[in-house]
């Protein structure tokens, strides 16, 4: 996760459209305000990690993106 957070924002690794941070109280939500923060979260709920990761080389990709995907890996 560190790895990947040295990579991409925060705030573009963690899913905040999931189940797992909607019921995360508001109180921890609202502690989730920078890289530190952010991994201390991802770290202790792991389902808040936005799906899929992909890495392909140096590339990282979160979440599913079909334009994405065909130009990184085309036929």
């Amino acid at each position: 996760i560190e790895r990947w957070l040295n990579q991409v924002p925060w705030d573009s690794l963690v899913n905040r459209r999931g189940h797992t941070w909607r019921n995360l109280g508001a109180e921890r939500r609202a502690e989730v305000t920078d890289r530190v923060s952010a991994l201390d979260a991802l770290l202790a709920e792991p389902t808040l990690i936005r799906r899929p990761v992909l890495e392909h080389g140096e590339t990282l990709m979160l979440g599913f993106n079909e334009a994405l995907y065909s130009a990184e890996f085309p036929r």
